[in-house]
């Protein structure tokens, strides 16, 4: 490696261990010691390792994580905290989060949405989504799902069911798990941690090495911001 080279990977290493922002062609990332890297596609949103948890702000312009998304460039522009893990594992965290869909955005395809959760991301070609989603529809009302998202191959994989419950819309505390064993996904959530319901059991083609993390999702036109407390990803 030569001198200048092995200069500039020192440094950029030195910023990376100490938390300080790097910026790259694809938008941000930054080192958050304790939770993995952040990645701020757009570089407009913001992540805070504090004691009391992660926190996750995103400004009110369209931050999505969807192969659904008609702009390309909103496909996967939603900030998250990533770390790799290999094989099966499981992933808790607590989100709160207030699940209330500022206005819509001007031409954007979707309902007002946020959305806060867990993300399992191979490529943009294979990811998984899962966490608590609300919108607001202009007929149904807010409505959540229960359910993960699954892209793959460009299309979504799986069927997904909403509820317009107000024991899944109202609260702003949410437990997420996401479990794997081998190609099976697990999700469930709970509103203690303690009582779990399972709400799927994905058939997948992840490989053996994927990322997971923290993701957060607005499409409204008004800021939205997330709590993440007592992350946990290993074996149970």
């Amino acid at each position: 490696m030569r001198p200048r080279v092995a200069l500039l990977f020192i440094l950029l290493l030195t910023m990376l261990l100490r938390g300080e922002q790097v910026c790259f062609a694809e938008g941000k990332q930054i080192s958050l010691p304790g939770w993995g890297v952040f990645i701020d596609p757009d570089g407009d949103c913001t992540a805070q390792a504090l004691e009391e948890g992660l926190v996750i702000e995103v400004p009110g312009t369209l931050h999505n994580m969807t192969v659904l998304q008609n702009d390309p460039s909103k496909r996967y522009n939603a900030p998250r905290v990533m770390r790799e893990i290999e094989g099966d594992f499981v992933a808790r965290v607590k989100v709160t989060a207030d699940f209330r869909p500022g206005p819509g955005i001007a031409g954007c395809q979707f309902s007002p949405t946020v959305f806060a959760g867990l993300l399992i991301w191979d490529a943009e070609d294979q990811l998984i989504r899962f966490g608590k989603g609300v919108t607001n529809h202009p007929e149904r009302g807010l409505y959540c799902s229960l359910q993960p998202i699954y892209d793959v191959g460009k299309v979504r994989a799986n069927k997904w069911e909403a509820t317009t419950a107000a024991e899944y819309v109202e609260p702003r505390v949410v437990w997420v798990r996401i479990e794997r064993k081998g190609q099976s996904i697990l999700t469930a959530l709970s509103g203690d941690g303690i009582k779990w319901h399972q709400t799927a059991v994905l058939q997948t083609i992840l490989p053996p090495r994927i990322t997971i993390g923290p993701v957060v999702v607005n499409a409204t036109s008004q800021p939205f911001k997330a709590g993440f407390q007592m992350y946990q990803v290993g074996q149970d």
